[in-house]
């Protein structure tokens, strides 16, 4: 009970004395019984990654909607216990998919929540035909699983930040256009419908807005949207474009790529694209920017001089020195850092027959720890990966 505003709110089932004491009256009693109602389960909706688990809470709500206390007593069933088995509250992620998790009362009341089990690691594959969605554990089997595999070219694809949906980029309605899908692969949604091509997604921290860059012609611009659709806001403008946008882990910032003072290099900017700045200055080129969760970035540079290979760096933010993370004797094409910050995922492509522009894949994950050693994902033959993303 609150004596400012005079509500009285329920906490558990049961009944509670209210008393109410004025000098020289006599005390006024109310017993007050908290009767069942409904019930909400939260988060209504969850991805976790296989072999992990996590916890729904269920809360008991009143007349109006409005929350109350934990309800107890409650049975747990799941739709599918071979993608997610529920028992008391904690939900225990099997294999790949996607459960309905429903919690009951001895009332009668019932809520459900969408559990979607996600590989950590997505990325981009042609292994299929055309390129497909695929997923994979990081730290388990190297295994990819098709997410998304059909007719279309189906690329750089993005976890939201609660792993319930995914963006990216296809052609399925002629011109690569923005989607947004289920973690299961269903429930396409198209984002976009100008004539020219949007891709790159990064997700904001609180999943209401898409960072992604759109292609008139030649130049391509960095732009934002809502996650759930309607008109895209140019954050750039710049002539020679920006793209590769990475949004920090505050929701502040978000991490480029330019040529806008002539070279290749990363920059940042305002989430809202204002006081973009420089934050590398060398002679060859650097791209892929990633964040790391405490603010870091690492990115991808050029070894130059003689040599065809790269350098993964890692550089403080607000810092001007950037520290080894990897090198290779190739170019790396693409990378991605894991959300905890602890391992990077990385596509090198060495050139095999320059007159025909055959280039020969290779897959690699490594801990981002002094001194590890990159492991080797099995790849198919003439299977080319792009784009992967934690």
């Amino acid at each position: 009970f609150d004596p400012a505003s005079g509500v009285l709110r329920s906490k558990a089932l049961g009944t509670a004395t209210l008393t109410a004491t004025l000098a020289g009256i006599s005390p006024a009693v109310w017993t007050v019984q908290i009767v069942p109602g409904d019930i909400e389960l939260r988060p209504a909706r969850i991805g976790i990654v296989p072999g992990r688990r996590a916890t729904l809470s269920v809360l008991l709500r009143d007349e109006q909607g409005s929350a109350g206390g934990r309800a107890t007593g409650v049975r747990w069933s799941s739709d599918k216990p071979d993608i997610a088995l529920a028992r008391e509250g904690v939900i225990d992620a099997l294999s790949p998919g996607r459960a309905v998790v429903t919690a009951s009362t001895s009332w009668g009341k019932s809520a459900k929540a969408d559990v979607f089990v996600v590989g950590d690691l997505l990325l981009s594959s042609n292994r299929g035909g055309s390129f497909g969605i695929y997923q994979m554990r990081a730290s388990g089997s190297p295994a990819l699983l098709p997410l998304l595999q059909d007719s279309a070219a189906n690329m750089q694809p993005a976890l939201s930040p609660d792993r319930t949906r995914v963006a990216f980029s296809s052609n399925r309605s002629g011109s690569f256009d923005l989607y947004v899908m289920e973690a299961d692969g269903k429930n396409l949604r198209r984002l976009t419908t100008g004539a020219g091509t949007e891709g790159d997604p990064a997700w904001t921290p609180d999943g209401t807005q898409i960072v992604y860059t759109a292609t008139s012609g030649t130049t391509t611009q960095i732009a934002i949207m809502p996650a759930d659709g309607g008109e895209g806001r140019p954050l750039t403008t710049t002539s020679g474009g920006n793209h590769s946008p990475a949004v920090s882990p505050d929701g502040r910032s978000i991490a480029f790529v330019s040529v806008r003072d002539g070279n290749q290099e990363v920059y940042a900017m305002n989430l809202d694209g204002a006081t973009p700045r420089r934050l590398t200055k060398t002679s060859v080129r650097e791209s892929s920017p990633r964040f790391f969760r405490n603010g870091d970035l690492a990115y991808v540079v050029e070894r130059g001089g003689r040599s065809r290979g790269s350098r993964v760096m890692r550089l403080a933010w607000g810092g001007t020195n950037a520290g080894l993370l990897l090198q290779t004797e190739e170019p790396v094409r693409a990378i991605a850092l894991s959300r905890e910050g602890d391992r990077l995922a990385y596509v090198v492509g060495r050139l095999t027959d320059g007159a025909k522009g055959h280039v020969e894949f290779s897959f690699f994950l490594q801990s981002t720890a002094p001194g590890s050693a990159p492991a080797p994902v099995p790849l198919t033959s003439g299977e080319q990966i792009l784009n992967p993303s934690f």
